[in-house]
């Protein structure tokens, strides 16, 4: 019997499971969450960081036509996306336009933190079941939630729209 592909990537999550729970960097399912919505708050923000400097280029030579502004970020583009994201932030820094630097560093630091776990210690400071480590996991999201809204703010008054969205709950 043929497997499909669904079923296979069933039996190698499972698989998967049972290797990851007796590992010493284990992460539970709430853990595993938190670390997915901060390498997506991460991504949203390298792209906007992306974005905003190819609307500097645009600024900085505004009589280009389209295919050519176009040929040029597509060109830039794949630089853009090999530079470090501390990089980026740094590049956008110095338009000295009120790019919300703290708040883009804080999420850099959670995305360094989450993708580089060590031992017990990730599972320690974010353990629901202790008061410190549900308030380190609120802390956790006012973060995403203050840079996705300063990001939103901050393309609004540099570009007259929003980069970032808030789902609407």
């Amino acid at each position: 019997m043929t497997k499909t592909t669904d079923q296979e990537i069933a039996e190698i999550k499972l698989a998967l499971e049972g290797l990851e729970d007796p590992h010493p960097d284990y992460m539970p399912p709430e853990l595993k969450e938190l670390l997915t919505r901060v390498l997506v708050a991460h991504a949203h923000m390298e792209n906007a960081l992306e974005t905003r400097i190819l609307l500097q280029l645009k600024n900085d030579v505004p009589n280009l036509d389209d295919e050519t502004r176009h040929a040029i970020a597509y060109s830039i583009r794949p630089v853009l996306e090999s530079l470090p994201y501390r990089s980026k932030l740094e590049i956008v820094q110095n338009y000295r336009d009120g790019v919300p630097k703290s708040s883009l560093s804080k999420v850099n630091r959670y995305r360094v933190e989450f993708a580089h776990p060590r031992g017990m210690e990730l599972r320690n400071k974010y353990n629901a079941a202790t008061p410190e480590g549900t308030q380190n996991i609120r802390n956790v999201y006012r973060c995403l939630l203050q840079a996705y809204q300063e990001m939103d703010n901050y393309f609004i008054k540099i570009d007259g729209v929003p980069k970032m969205r808030e789902k609407q709950l």
